[in-house]
């Protein structure tokens, strides 16, 4: 409206001055006709007041009839005006005024007409106001139908659940070539019978959606009768229950008879191309990889891998009942099978002919390279058909509802394949492990074995059916090893029988040390060992050998038993030595000997103790007596009390016996030391130690006659002295020879000979200190200085 008032204005302006310059053309001003007077001022005021829009609130809405009174009322007011104005005046105010009528009521109009656009906005608002309304209760109203068709939909569906699985088995009976045909008892009496008719299956499963889409509807259909079969009455669940089987077991044929039936086609397609059904047509190991052995089957590994791999989902992801299970170990010991009807005699005959050519010590390397080999690439080869395997287990829940943990997607029929082709290396070394009887050749094959096994990545799945069979064949090597060194030592050692010429010592010392002086040092050194008695050379070669080679626990327990039959043997040469050569020849030769044992096991660092167990049964007579004589016997009694356990317990005794064969060589080793000492000694002075023990004999009857005695007389001391002082000049340096001849190491000789001269010192002080000199029993002043004079030589000739 402020709006319209000042275009109101405005135009009143612009018509003043578009009558200015006529105005000015007659010479007036607009000045000229402007109100100066009070009266003027007041009309002027009074038309303001008439024409302000804003002097009003209820004008805001006046019709069309008031403003033309309102006009009236202002054309009266001019009109009483006009008689006092000129006539030029008049016309002027007159087209000014009619003007301004026609500005009023354009005015009036656009008043009018925002008034209407103001009840339509209000009405649009009211009515805008009423839609949002209506709208939330719509919306609400919507909320709750849909949440009423869900809960409807549910319904719909529960009650349609057992009606798509009766649709599903009559619509996969056509699919799978299985038809039920009804037909009437023959009788005519009772319920009719249904034939099961087999055909042609219109369903592939090399279209897998489609397969995989009546797979699925077929185990629901399933799940769903098996758990409803008890609610159901009457037969005609039971019945629908009873076709979902066997029309599930038919489309799981049709994916065997894809995958088992193939694999079984290729491989006697392969074996018809190759002729290998002949046993003179053995394929090379040397073109294996590139044979149709392995190019049909990469042919067919894709396609069977799609199809495998159903099963394994389905048995993974979803815990089917065991007919998936059932057919992928079917599907997996097929072709574990084929491979192995391919396989197994070009294996054979490429390790045999190693075998021939090589030797079995070569053949075991070469062969267990080829075998890891062939391992990897059946295992690429497998992993095309079946996936890798992760080893996961799953709990599936039958169908009696008991749960059972089942490996998925295991390697088992892979292991057992790589094992029987691995198995055929073990019984082909087994065959010649069986013909050796060389410990040498025995201990190469456990070494080869050995360094095989260890290079094999036992962390790759391919190689522990390898690295399994090369522990078998090493067991076994091992077994025949121990067998072979126990059967010489029983031979060489045990039983042994020595000749004449295995006991000539000391001429083979003799004959040894002439020819050692021309001889090279390798030479001279095996000289010294032929010098060796044959049983120590057999138990100190055979431990040599088998050591390390053999379990620690087997070797300490050969050992055990070897080193006592040895020194059994040793002890046994020293008996027929004293007999035939003397003390002398048999002390040294024994301490000889078990110097030599001794020093050759220390290598070993084992200890040689065991506890042997006996079933003592000398108390078993008694035992037996007792119990006849109980007529209390309470034979079933399960108690201590039972007569038949305190007669086994009373009658028989574990006796243990601790054997330590270290402690039994370093007792032997000593007791032959000592026995050398005291023969030797005797050797050198015997007379001395007869005269000492005479005179403390007779010392010990009457110690006041001992001078008197002809023992004690001047001559026979001096006698004595000279005959002793000459046969310790001839028995030490004979003494002396000898050592050297069967002892190499001077600090040997001098050990074992330090002893026997301060003995012998020792009985010469004995005698010095006995000699009782007596004039009336021959003593002369230049007797008793020769005899001085002769103990300070022997002293002398002792201590050189």
């Amino acid at each position: 409206r402020s709006y319209i008032h000042r275009r109101a204005v405005s135009g009143t302006m612009a018509t003043v001055h578009e009558h200015a310059p006529h105005s000015a053309s007659n010479s007036h001003s607009y000045e000229q006709y402007a109100p100066r007077s009070p009266a003027q001022r007041s009309r002027l005021a009074r038309i303001g007041v008439l024409t302000n829009p804003y002097s009003d609130v209820s004008a805001k809405a006046q019709p069309t009839a008031k403003l033309n009174e309102s006009t009236s009322s202002l054309a009266n007011l001019f009109q009483h005006h006009c008689d006092s104005l000129d006539e030029d005046e008049v016309v002027q105010i007159n087209q000014y005024a009619g003007h301004l009528r026609e500005m009023l009521i354009q005015g009036a109009r656009m008043t009018e007409r925002i008034d209407e656009s103001l009840q339509m906005s209000e009405n649009i608002r009211s009515r805008h106001d009423a839609l949002v309304q209506h709208s939330g209760e719509i919306s609400a109203n919507c909320e709750r139908l849909t949440q009423e068709v869900d809960v409807l939909t549910k319904h719909a569906e529960d009650i349609g659940a057992p009606l798509k699985n009766y649709d599903a088995v009559d619509r996969a009976g056509t699919k799978v070539g299985v038809l039920f045909k009804v037909l009437p008892n023959e009788n005519g009496k009772g319920k009719d019978r249904i034939v099961t008719v087999r055909g042609l299956a219109k369903l592939k499963v090399d279209d897998e959606d489609e397969y995989i889409s009546v797979l699925n509807e077929l185990d629901e259909a399933c799940v769903y009768f098996s758990e409803n079969t008890r609610d159901m009455d009457g037969t005609f669940g039971k019945e629908y229950g009873r076709r979902a089987l066997i029309l599930h077991d038919a489309a799981l044929y049709l994916l065997k008879e894809a995958v088992v039936d193939r694999l079984r086609q290729t491989t006697a397609d392969v074996i018809s191309a190759l002729n290998l059904d002949k046993k003179t047509c053995i394929l090379s190991a040397d073109k294996l990889d590139a044979s149709l052995v392995y190019t049909r089957f990469h042919g067919i590994s894709s396609r069977s891998r799609s199809l495998i791999s159903i099963l394994q989902n389905r048995i993974y992801l979803n815990n089917m009942d065991e007919s998936y299970r059932e057919l992928l170990s079917l599907c997996q010991t097929t072709y574990c099978s084929c491979r192995e009807s391919l396989l197994k005699s070009t294996v054979a005959s490429h390790i045999e002919s190693l075998r021939k050519e090589h030797g079995i010590v070569t053949m075991t390397r070469l062969a267990s390279a080829f075998l890891e080999r062939l391992c990897s690439v059946e295992t690429a080869l497998y992993r095309d058909f079946f996936g890798a395997t992760n080893g996961k287990k799953v709990i599936t829940k039958n169908i009696a509802g008991k749960k059972k943990n089942i490996s998925v997607l295991s390697d088992d029929e892979l292991q057992k394949l790589l094992k029987s082709l691995c198995a055929i290396l073990h019984r082909s070394v087994r065959r010649g492990l069986v013909q050796l009887a060389d410990l040498d050749t025995l201990c190469q094959v456990v070494n080869v074995l050995r360094e095989e096994r260890s290079s094999i990545v036992s962390s790759k799945s391919y190689n522990v059916a390898t690295s399994h069979t090369m522990s078998g064949v090493i067991e076994d090597a091992q077994e025949r090893l121990i067998y072979c060194a126990q059967s010489t030592l029983q031979k060489e050692v045990m039983k042994f029988k020595p000749s004449a010429g295995e006991l000539d010592y000391p001429k083979k010392l003799i004959c040894a040390s002439e020819k050692k002086g021309t001889a090279d040092p390798v030479q001279a050194q095996m000289m010294v060992y032929e010098t060796w008695y044959p049983p120590l050379k057999s138990v100190l070669r055979v431990l040599s050998k088998i050591f390390k080679v053999v379990d620690q626990k087997v070797f300490e327990d050969i050992a055990l038993r070897s080193v006592q039959a040895c020194a059994k043997c040793l002890r046994d040469a020293a008996s027929h030595l004293l007999a035939k050569r003397g003390s002398l020849d048999s002390d040294l030769f024994l301490v000889k000997h078990l110097l030599i044992l001794r020093e050759q096991l220390s290598p070993f660092d084992i200890e040689l103790r065991a506890v042997e167990k006996q079933l003592d049964f000398s108390e078993a007579g008694k035992a037996v007596t007792k119990f006849l004589a109980n007529r209390n016997r309470h034979l079933f009694t399960m108690s201590n009390e039972n007569a038949l356990v305190m007669m086994l317990r009373e009658g028989v005794s574990v006796q243990e016996e601790a054997i330590d064969s270290k402690r039994d060589l370093e007792d032997a080793l000593r007791v032959a030391c000592n026995d050398f000492i005291e023969h030797s000694s005797t050797r050198v002075a015997k007379d001395i130690f007869v005269w000492i023990e005479s005179c403390k004999l007779a010392a010990s009857k009457d110690s006041g006659s001992l001078g008197r005695q002809k023992i004690m007389s001047g001559n026979y001391v001096k006698k004595l002295m000279i005959d002793t002082k000459e046969n310790i000049v001839k028995e030490s340096g004979e003494l002396k020879k000898q050592m050297i001849l069967y002892l190499d190491n001077p600090a040997t000789q001098g050990i074992l000979l330090k002893p026997v001269l301060l003995k012998v010192s020792k009985s010469l002080d004995d005698v010095k200190r006995l000699i009782t000199v007596d004039e009336n029993n021959g003593w002369t002043s230049s007797i008793e200085n020769e005899v001085d004079s002769l103990l300070q030589d022997m002293h002398g000739i002792l201590n050189t």
